[in-house]
């Protein structure tokens, strides 16, 4: 190997080359992204961030994860829906705590469900420090200036397309016969709420579903009334105990069912006859 001046001459620009190199790729990449929750320096903010890391950790281990919403990545109490997604972009900074604190109680319902699932049981006292967790957490990424922008990249809902289908073209024609039916119910729709109300046939709808009136049945004359209150099977019972309780002397008895059955049989008269009535007046 030669040391001397001619190798230092040759080798010092390569080594500068390099150098310059380095510190543009450096300057090209970019930086990393804002610490995990749990690496926070506020304790708080750490005991928060375990609380939500734990309760993950249990519904995973237990396979009960709800599919219902979409988590945001570094955000673990916040879920969001296509809806919830498809505002962010165009929300306000002023109207992003409105969205976040929606998205943070869709998280706490659905984190409701998975725990009753993983454990068992309601634990209404660790949802309620979830809750305030969660609370705590919001506050502190609004307060943070790179967590809202990040939270407007991260709030994605994963679509449910499967690649071999996009690839072989399936979505693509199934999308022909379902388009199709959707514009041939809205051409029909438009077409009735377009004609004239005067214009409208309802003849088939009369056949088809008979006049807007009360079916009349048989009418019972006041005293068929008054007599079937006492057919009943536990009133026929009633009166059989009677009669054995006068048969074998007990007055009292029999009295005291007889007066029952009479009372029962006016008052269901009074209501059905009542009900009669109004029936006939409509």
């Amino acid at each position: 190997m030669v040391h001397g001046p001619w190798f230092s001459n040759v080798r010092a620009p390569r080594v500068l080359l390099l150098g310059v190199v380095l510190m543009l790729s450096g300057c090209a990449v970019r930086g990393p992204a804002p610490f995990p929750l749990a690496q926070r320096a506020d304790a708080e903010i750490s005991a928060c961030a375990r609380l939500f890391e734990e309760a993950d950790g249990e519904i995973a281990r237990a396979g009960v994860r709800d599919g219902g919403e979409a988590r945001v990545d570094t955000f673990p109490y916040l879920r969001i829906d296509r809806f919830l997604a498809g505002l962010l972009p165009g929300l306000t900074q002023p109207a992003l705590p409105v969205w976040m604190e929606h998205a943070r109680r869709t998280d706490l319902r659905a984190r409701g469900f998975e725990l009753r699932n993983a454990l068992g049981v309601q634990d209404a006292a660790r949802l309620a420090r979830l809750d305030a967790c969660g609370a705590r957490l919001m506050a502190s990424d609004l307060a943070t200036g790179a967590r809202p922008e990040l939270l407007r990249k991260s709030a994605r809902v994963p679509d449910d397309y499967q690649t071999w289908k996009r690839i072989t073209g399936f979505y693509a024609l199934a999308r022909i016969p379902f388009a199709s039916g959707v514009r041939g119910y809205q051409r029909e729709t438009a077409r009735v709420f377009g004609t004239p109300l005067a214009q409208i046939k309802i003849e088939g709808r009369l056949a088809r579903y008979g006049p807007n009136a009360i079916q009349e049945g048989e009418k019972r004359s006041p005293w068929r009334m008054l007599a079937d209150q006492f057919t009943d099977f536990m009133i026929i019972v009633l009166l059989v105990a009677a009669v054995i309780s006068g048969f074998i002397g007990e007055v009292v008895d029999t009295i005291a069912i007889l007066v029952i059955v009479v009372m029962n049989g006016t008052i269901g008269f009074i209501q059905e006859y009542r009900a009669e009535k109004a029936m006939a007046a409509l």
